[in-house]
This record gives structure tokens, C-alpha cells and sequence, in this order.
């Protein structure tokens, strides 16, 4: 048996989160946030072995995945 690894979606729009989370959810430990803030929340606590994330969402979190080192 192989190892799952970690999803993390990141999205502001629920229905796109519910839809990437039912097509990745054999494959992945499918993780959720709807902001940045929910999503760096979450890497302090889990790793992340890939992120999705909505670039087009207000506040962009590819600035908070750069500024913050324990990422």
C-alpha cells in the first residue's frame, strides 16, 4: 500500500474547493482553506506535501508562502 500524501486546496469560491476536493480525495489527504490566513494556519500545524491554490483570490497567498520561513 502506498502513502497518501497531503492536498492542500486553497480557494475563496466553496463550490471550487468541494469540486477539487471530491476529485482528489482517493488519491490525497485532502486539506481545505478559504484565505491565506486559514491556509498558513494550517501549515504551522500539518505538512503539506502540495498546494492548489485560486491565484486569483484577494488577499494572493503566494506573499505570505514566501514571506513566512517555516513554510
Amino acid at each position: 500500500m502506498s502513502r497518501k500524501y497531503n492536498l492542500l486546496l486553497i480557494d475563496d469560491e466553496i463550490a471550487n474547493l468541494q469540486k477539487l476536493q471530491r476529485t482528489f480525495i482517493e488519491e490525497y489527504h485532502v486539506y481545505l482553506a478559504q484565505s491565506g490566513r486559514e491556509a498558513m494556519e494550517l501549515l504551522r500545524r500539518q505538512a503539506i506535501d502540495t498546494i492548489i491554490t485560486d491565484q486569483k483570490m484577494p488577499p494572493t497567498i503566494k506573499p505570505m508562502l514566501k514571506s513566512d520561513p517555516t513554510c
